[in-house]
């Protein structure tokens, strides 16, 4: 075993030599920041996410597939006139008691300082008036203690990255998951990306016959582009401007009704690709590359996060 190389303390403060070091240690890895002092052509860059969030659990409104993704986004008319964005992003989970299906759903807004506005009311009843407002078409099966839940809540702030490489060959150090790639969320794959990091690692250790030189730069060969591809299918998928938005809601809208009729023909809409195939990210981004380097080309305009491009 070799010394560590990167100056990254042990348990209990003290050095531990390793053969290979698995940085898994999330979107603010301190591991990855020694690896950026250690190496100057690394590159990295992060930003947050569509600002703050809180997350509440309760059963899937009946209007949604309870086994899909869902992202959703509402407004709602508050006292002066103005209108809040208010934003759900659902995700299929088990209830942890009674192992019932239900929905894990991010819920993100536009800030305001009006004092009927989200983040103002200081009732549970309030919040769920705001929230059934600003989504009309669950038909007011947002509940209480969902609203309660939200109130009780301080809200978190999601973060995506973009990094240059996902190994230090001096260090003998591997980034997985979050501390190698954050979407933030927006595309719920997140831990299905964390899953391939670990599997392709396994992979790529037996073919090299655990030669640990060799496999370090064979995974970020392969992961950083599906890495890179995830991001901008989950940053880019939708417009920030207002006419092209409304657009592009009617193509998905196409592309959905298409999909149905023609299915060998027409392809589904993005998020629909990343939660019901089993493509790679890479080969998805190839597949809708007209339309997203579009939407990436006028999201620039609105400042969405590029990375270090």
């Amino acid at each position: 075993r070799r010394p560590p190389a990167l100056g990254v303390a042990g348990g209990g403060g003290g050095e531990r030599g390793y053969d290979l070091l698995i940085a898994a240690d999330g979107v603010n890895s301190g591991i990855r920041d020694a690896m950026m002092q250690d190496d100057a052509d690394l590159k990295f860059a992060s930003a947050p996410l569509n600002g703050t969030q809180k997350i509440l659990h309760l059963k899937m409104p009946s209007s949604l597939d309870p086994s899909a993704v869902h992202a959703m986004s509402g407004t709602v008319e508050l006292a002066s006139g103005s209108k809040q964005r208010i934003g759900f992003f659902w995700v299929p989970e088990r209830n942890r008691t009674t192992g019932g299906r239900q929905g894990c759903v991010l819920v993100n807004w536009g800030e305001s300082e009006e004092e009927d506005s989200l983040m103002k009311v200081t009732s549970a009843e309030a919040v769920l008036d705001l929230l059934n407002r600003a989504f009309p078409a669950l038909n007011g099966e947002i509940t209480l203690d969902a609203a309660q839940q939200f109130l009780d809540q301080s809200p978190s702030m999601n973060t995506v990255t973009k990094c240059s490489s996902y190994h230090n060959a001096r260090g003998r150090v591997i980034l997985l998951g979050d501390a190698a790639h954050s979407s933030g969320g927006a595309s719920g794959q997140g831990c299905n990306a964390a899953l391939q990091d670990a599997q392709v690692l396994d992979s790529i250790l037996s073919d090299t016959n655990g030669d640990i030189d060799a496999a370090l730069p064979l995974f970020s060969a392969s992961r950083v582009p599906e890495g890179h591809a995830l991001l901008d299918l989950s940053i880019n998928q939708g417009p920030k401007g207002p006419v092209l938005r409304l657009l592009f809601l009617l193509l998905s809208a196409a592309e959905t009704l298409g999909h149905r009729l023609l299915p060998k023909l027409v392809l589904p809409p993005t998020q629909n690709l990343l939660t019901q195939t089993d493509w790679d990210f890479s080969a998805i981004y190839r597949r809708k590359r007209r339309l997203l380097d579009f939407v990436k080309r006028s999201n620039r305009k609105y400042g969405v996060f590029t990375g270090y491009d």
